[in-house]
């Protein structure tokens, strides 16, 4: 069902993953799903606003190209940092065991809730339509997109953890 909210579907996935008897391929199928869905509701405007399709009606430039919010936070800062993927996990995995283990004891409704506080800071570094975004966005807010990524790594590892042993 497309209509399911993301906290009822990890709900769903990680139980149907928990049940030793799930076919293998569902077990493939729930697995990448619930991979994809954490990643989903770290990115800000996953969690954005209904009316504007979490930011897919918001048009920006970026770097004087047309875009929309949406796809500034689900490709082109993370493109714009000229990292292979796990050169960026290595760049941003900092935390101390303490950190994982306060991250990892966060219950999922706390991570979509930290998301939409995000996006609220995201919306808020827009204040006019085909809002010029280039270095200075980039400097603004690599830090909240290193954090959420990196949150959403350390919460994706303990949920596979906890279903996995």
């Amino acid at each position: 069902d497309t209509a399911t909210d993301a906290y009822t579907k990890i709900n769903f996935l990680v139980a149907q993953l928990k049940n030793k008897a799930l076919e293998q391929d569902k077990k493939v199928m729930y697995l990448r799903l619930l991979v994809h869905i954490v990643g989903d509701i770290h990115q800000p405007m996953h969690v954005g606003h209904v009316d504007d399709k979490g930011g897919n009606t918001v048009k920006v430039l970026w770097f004087g190209a047309p875009v929309n919010l949406h796809q500034v936070w689900d490709e082109k800062l993370i493109d714009f940092q000229q990292l292979s993927y796990t050169e960026y996990a290595a760049a941003i995995n900092s935390t101390t065991k303490q950190q994982v283990k306060e991250l990892q004891m966060q219950p999922l409704s706390q991570w979509i809730y930290n998301t939409y506080l995000g996006a609220a800071k995201v919306y808020g570094g827009i204040t006019e339509p085909n809002q010029k975004l280039d270095y200075k966005y980039n400097f603004n807010y690599l830090g909240m997109l290193n954090e959420q990524l990196l949150e959403g790594g350390v919460h994706l590892a303990g949920l596979l953890n906890d279903i996995f042993k």
